[in-house]
């Protein structure tokens, strides 16, 4: 998942790296007379991922993710859509992981550019055949397509996440039981339960260790790429008797 074409080896771009900046793991035990707690964290700090379910999850732009981030453009006039643009190039024109910027809407009333104002165009420059740039910003001769044909295929920063991440990954609450006959000792009775708390610096429901690919006739097990790896969170419980006699 680190690299990208922008038509040629000589201009690929790096879009992430899956190793963290750092793992932490801890536990800890609390204890009150015959009871004790135990708690199990782990902390993932930096890495990248890419998801799969997101690239294509997303093809249609209707997420609301990407629905949030859209630009209202018909809603301004050429002139003033052309000043938002520019206010701030690194907001509204520049692609970045998370936001690729598109200018319309899937409907007039949000926005949309055309009759049935399913329209949409990417803001940036474009160079003719003599090799001169021109502004692609909302004015005259930008280009409109309907928006469900402009998802950015070629580039997966649009789907490139932080893979930091936060597990409470078990308590466990242990009762001592007293001796109650003379051959059985260290009785303890426990309850436990799993997959407590997940935290994610991506916030976009996937766990960042589920970003593998397992596929023998694509290059066998591959981190940092998501593929189609979302499953439900289960949360399970159990207990344990243990005892000596």
């Amino acid at each position: 998942m680190d690299w990208q074409s922008l038509g040629g080896r000589e201009n690929n771009v790096k879009v992430g790296n899956y190793n963290p900046d750092f793992l932490v793991g801890a536990q800890a035990t609390l204890s009150y007379k015959r009871f004790s707690l135990g708690l199990s964290f782990d902390w993932r700090q930096g890495g990248e991922f890419m998801s799969f379910t997101y690239r294509y999850g997303e093809s249609d732009w209707k997420s609301q993710r990407q629905i949030d981030n859209l630009i209202p453009g018909s809603l301004y006039s050429p002139d003033e859509l052309v000043a938002l643009l520019k206010s701030d190039p690194e907001k509204y024109i520049i692609p970045k992981n998370g936001n690729f910027p598109r200018v319309g809407g899937h409907t007039a009333a949000t926005g949309g550019f055309g009759e049935d104002g399913d329209g949409a165009f990417i803001p940036g420059v474009w160079q003719d055949k003599d090799g001169n740039y021109h502004e692609w910003l909302g004015g005259p001769g930008t280009k409109t397509l309907p928006i469900t044909n402009m998802y950015p295929w070629s580039f997966n920063q649009q789907v490139t996440f932080d893979a930091s991440f936060v597990k409470l990954r078990e308590i466990t609450l242990n009762y001592k039981i007293p001796v109650l006959f003379g051959t059985i000792r260290n009785a303890n009775l426990s309850v436990y339960t799993r997959n407590i708390m997940l935290w994610t610096a991506a916030n976009i429901g996937i766990d960042p260790e589920r970003a593998f690919w397992a596929d023998p006739n694509k290059g066998g097990f591959r981190q940092g790429i998501e593929r189609q790896n979302v499953m439900p969170w289960t949360i399970p419980f159990g207990f344990k008797l243990n005892f000596d006699f």
